[in-house]
């Protein structure tokens, strides 16, 4: 397949039946971060089967959207995916819950970054949102 625009993305992935992140354990971020392609997923309101490295994992079992595997073991792997792909629906109605997924836009984590760097850097926090740049 060649490049998706990233507008185009989330419909195109949408026709899968599942998202797959085998992420292996290693560099300290594997651990700490949510990758692109989760958020991704996660857009394109489809189950998802991670490997279990911590942040990703977490993720997954707290919000319900799929499974988890043991990372490298492909005999894990293949149950997971067995799991998800014999029962999706209990998968996919995590999305149906507007919250889920605006927790995870740019716009609601701009407001927790920019309450992060108003505690860091003693300012007042923000009493209404900032202005949009169309209503400038």
């Amino acid at each position: 397949m060649g490049y998706v625009p990233y507008d185009e993305l989330p419909e195109f992935l949408s026709t899968a039946d599942v998202g797959v992140h085998p992420l292996i354990k290693g560099p300290i971020n594997h651990e700490v971060a949510l990758s692109t392609k989760f958020f991704e997923f996660m857009q394109a309101r489809i189950p998802v089967v991670v490997s279990d490295v911590k942040a990703m994992s977490e993720a997954v079992k707290t919000t319900g959207i799929g499974e988890v595997f043991t990372a490298e073991d492909t005999g894990d792997l293949a149950a997971a995916l067995k799991t998800v792909l014999s029962d999706p629906g209990p998968y996919r109605e995590p999305y149906s819950r507007p919250e889920l997924l605006d927790r995870y836009t740019w716009e609601r984590q701009s407001e927790v970054y920019d309450e992060i760097y108003r505690r860091l850097l003693l300012m007042p926090a923000r009493t209404s949102p900032s202005p949009s740049p169309t209503s400038i």
